[in-house]
């Protein structure tokens, strides 16, 4: 430019050289204080700010993220950057302040000037993991092959750390940091995935432990002598409704649904005292991590405009997102900006959003401004242009919110509404435990559907054995017990007295006189023995072998009535079986060992006591070990019938029962004739 001077000297007058002396005197200082502003990276004030960060420690976790990777977390980042074997430089920064990841890491490496592995992990603000960046300087490791197997082979729910750890060990293994193994589909138990948990465990916990049940209780009486047994399955199935769930809740014991630690109380602190720190040098603070959005002198000319104004007004300018302690609210951030600076005032946060979108949030804490007005905001203000390609045009918004806060009248000094419902850090990550909600609710519907099921069940055999038999509750059983207790005894014959009754009544006249005949002498002997009070109730003295003695009266009725159609079985000489009166009557005679007194022939027996029996031995003599009699309560424990006083043991002894001269010796035994 000097040589063009010279040259136009030449030919131009004194006054004209003069003039353009003057304007490259002018021109001179300008080019030269704008040529730098124009040549600076957008990234420098970031790197500046990081390369300090990373002088301190090759670790820095911003301090913007909270909520998905804890500050406290650098500990267990510095453990996987010591394993890649070079140095490493490792930045944890939210998605809005590390875009452009190669661009920044370039930056920070020109500022740091150190050689080594340089990376930059987003943590996405919403939880887990975003991207990963690298970079190499002066170092040979395998890093970009490193981090996209990585990416590849991780799930949606990974972490910063999964990421990071993966990428370390991609390295170690040639860059091939998918393991050799299948992708999985989830590293962490998410909340609907603990509901499924809880849901399929509620129904073992119900289902199995009532198979099994069901299982050992339709087997015993398949089987003779199982019934004493019965106490195994249901043992077994209160075994297993605590094993289910117990051993469900070892396998699922996971109660975070991330690998990420548990964020501490210093560690949600740590942005509002940065910002607080530094909003008590100056009313405007921009953010530190982020591109800035405010020029140095955009930021002394505002605060100058802030401080003449009447309130106490304070400009926060950063980003905002899920992952921070405000969970992305302004105001939520506003209020605990308040409390930490202890300042009555208007305070001001710009949102710093994604493709330079800027949204500008205010709250009133303390200040004397009427509310109405004071949030009456123009939207151009508020939410920025909507042309995108007029920039976000913070500076002069900012200033225009000035002015609306210097023209908006006083009122009663501003309370906002307490943020609510932001979620806690550590519940939020929490899962249920297994045996809650779903599990419970899952418990309560089976058992009342494993009951109804009984229930049914219950009312289709009740179906089946009336088709087949009528009223078979009634009718006596060739399996009645060989030893019945005195429960048993009392209990059996109260309910099939009451049967015979009622067979009795509807009987009515069908059947002809005799029929009904027969099945009145029998319900009158039984009740003779267990109503002597007449109170229509069994005496609670009746004696073991008077209840037995009715019984075998009553179901001779029912035998009577069973058989009302048979007139040749209807005879009132019938008899009954002589092994175990409570059989009924008796269809077949065996040849028995005899009772003492009774003499050696062949005995009346039911027809399941007659095939029960074995025949004579080789040797001729009779086999006897299946001759079992019925065994009553007596003085000195069970003994046989036929050695206890009473009509129904002297007729044993003899070695036949006859109905008819049962009834008789009942009521001459009680003193009742005709």
């Amino acid at each position: 430019m000097c040589g063009w001077i010279r040259r136009r000297c030449a030919v131009r007058d004194a006054s004209a050289v003069l003039t353009l002396l003057v304007l490259c005197a002018v021109l001179t200082p300008l080019t030269g204080w704008a040529a730098p502003a124009a040549a600076a990276q957008p990234h420098d004030a970031q790197a500046r700010y990081f390369a300090e960060q990373l002088r301190r420690s090759p670790v820095h976790i911003s301090d913007q993220v909270p909520r998905t990777v804890p500050r406290s977390a650098r500990p267990a980042f510095a453990a996987q950057a010591e394993r890649t074997g070079v140095p490493t430089y490792v930045l944890v920064l939210p998605f809005s302040v590390a875009i452009d990841g190669k661009d920044l890491l370039s930056a920070v490496h020109d500022r740091l000037g150190r050689k080594g592995l340089y990376v930059l992990l987003e943590a996405d603000g919403g939880g887990g993991w975003g991207d990963i960046e690298v970079m190499t300087y002066a170092v040979r490791v395998p890093a970009d092959r490193a981090a996209g197997t990585a990416k590849d082979w991780l799930p949606d729910d990974a972490t910063a750390l999964d990421l990071f750890t993966r990428f370390v060990d991609g390295l170690r293994n040639g860059g091939d940091a998918s393991g050799g193994g299948w992708k999985p589909g989830s590293l962490y138990t998410s909340p609907g995935a603990r509901e499924v948990q809880s849901a399929v465990t509620g129904a073992l916990t119900v289902v199995i432990p009532f198979l099994v049940l069901l299982l050992g209780v339709r087997s015993c009486p398949r089987h003779r002598g199982s019934r004493g047994w019965l106490w195994l399955p249901l043992l077994a199935a209160a075994a297993l409704a605590l094993i289910v769930p117990l051993g469900a809740r070892a396998v699922f014991g996971d109660t975070r649904s991330t690998g990420d630690p548990a964020p501490t109380a210093r560690d949600m602190r740590l942005r509002i005292e940065r910002v607080a720190t530094g909003l008590r040098e100056s009313p405007v603070y921009v953010d530190a991590e982020s591109v800035p959005a405010l020029s140095p002198a955009q930021r002394r000319s505002l605060a100058e405009r802030l401080h003449a104004l009447d309130v106490p007004v304070r400009v926060v300018v950063l980003p905002l997102h899920y992952g921070d302690e405000s969970y992305g609210r302004a105001e939520a951030f506003a209020e605990r900006l308040h409390e930490t600076l202890g300042q009555d005032g208007v305070y001001v946060v710009a949102h710093l959003g994604t493709f330079d979108r800027i949204t500008v949030r205010l709250a009133n804490h303390g200040a004397k401004l009427a509310d109405t007005e004071l949030h009456d905001l123009d939207a151009w203000v508020r939410f920025g242009p909507e042309a995108p390609d007029e920039g976000p045009a913070l500076h002069r918004r900012l200033m225009a919110l000035a002015d609306h806060i210097a023209d908006t009248p006083q009122g009663p000094p501003g309370r906002p509404d307490a943020a609510r419902g932001l979620p806690d850090p550590v519940a939020d990550d929490t899962v249920p435990p297994l045996l809650s909600g779903p599990f419970r609710s899952v418990v309560r519907a089976g058992a009342a559907g494993a009951g109804a099921l009984c229930a049914a069940w219950g009312a289709v055999l009740g179906v089946r054995r009336a088709r087949r038999g009528g009223r078979a509750r009634a009718h006596a059983r060739a399996d009645a017990p060989t030893a019945p207790h005195t429960a048993w005894l009392r209990r059996t014959a109260r309910r099939e007295l009451a049967l015979l009754h009622e067979d009795f009544v509807r009987l009515g006249g069908t059947g002809g006189d005799r029929v009904h005949g027969h099945v009145w002498d029998c319900l009158d002997a039984a009740t003779l023995l267990l109503d002597q009070r007449g109170d229509q109730r069994v005496d609670a003295d009746a004696r073991d072998c008077d209840l037995a003695t009715a019984l075998v009266l009553i179901r001779a009725g029912q035998a009577v009535v069973r058989s009302a159609e048979q007139p040749r079985v209807l005879q009132r000489t019938a008899r009954v079986c002589t092994l175990n009166p409570l059989h009924g009557p008796a269809g077949e005679s065996r040849r028995l060992t005899p009772s003492a007194g009774a003499r050696d022939r062949r005995q009346p027996v039911c027809t399941a006591c007659a095939a029960a029996l074995p025949g004579r031995a080789p040797d001729g003599r009779r086999d006897t070990e299946r001759e079992v009699r019925l065994r009553l309560p007596g003085p000195d424990g069970t003994v046989a019938y036929t050695e206890l006083p009473g009509p129904l043991g002297t007729a044993g002894s003899a070695g036949e029962i006859v109905v008819r001269d049962l009834i008789r010796d009942v009521k001459e035994q009680l003193g009742v004739h005709g």
